[in-house]
């Protein structure tokens, strides 16, 4: 279950550490907002790897806000994540894919493409997070954004065996019947 912290906007960023709760902010809004956008479109899936692996993905994404949540309160008395722009525009563009793709195959290659670029949004973020932990001395939090990370990259090696072992190639071949 995810707890919401009390809102509060950080209106500046006057040290790394003020960084950091920014970026950690930005990661747990990616991380609640790309879960929703997940289970909107687990439906739409069907080949049975991809939807296991978008189901493995959105069960990363609440782990990962719930541990996100933890370290915004151990690190700073209730900020409240803002809206993340990047991820919205992210997710919007995602829902325009799947809105314009006329096959089942073309929409699962949308799927993942939209997968993999928030995916690596959220691997940059998470590598810049767990830098900016460790230059503060904040190994515990610097130790769960790594993992995090790991975990981000493994999902982003399976996407792409995934779409370059058949996806792809099922899309492509509605361009040859065509």
């Amino acid at each position: 279950m995810i707890l919401y912290l009390k809102h509060k906007i950080m209106k500046d960023l006057n040290n790394l550490n003020d960084l950091l709760l920014s970026q950690i902010s930005s990661l747990h809004h990616a991380e609640i907002g790309w879960q929703k956008a997940l289970r909107q479109n687990m439906g739409k899936v069907h080949d049975p790897e991809l939807k296991s692996l978008f189901e493995k993905s959105s069960g990363k994404s609440v782990d990962h806000a719930v541990k996100l949540e933890g370290i915004l309160i151990s690190l700073n008395k209730g900020i409240h994540p803002s809206e993340n722009l990047v991820v919205r525009e992210l997710i919007n563009q995602a829902n325009a894919m799947v809105m314009e793709s006329n096959t089942p195959e073309v929409l699962e290659a949308a799927l993942i493409a939209s997968h993999q670029q928030m995916n690596h949004y959220k691997i940059a973020s998470y590598g810049t997070a767990a830098a900016f932990a460790k230059t503060l001395g904040q190994y515990e939090v610097a130790d769960i954004l790594h993992k995090s990370l790991l975990e981000e990259k493994l999902i982003d090696e399976q996407l792409s065996k995934i779409a370059t072992g058949k996806i792809n190639f099922l899309a492509k071949s509605k361009l040859l019947v065509e």
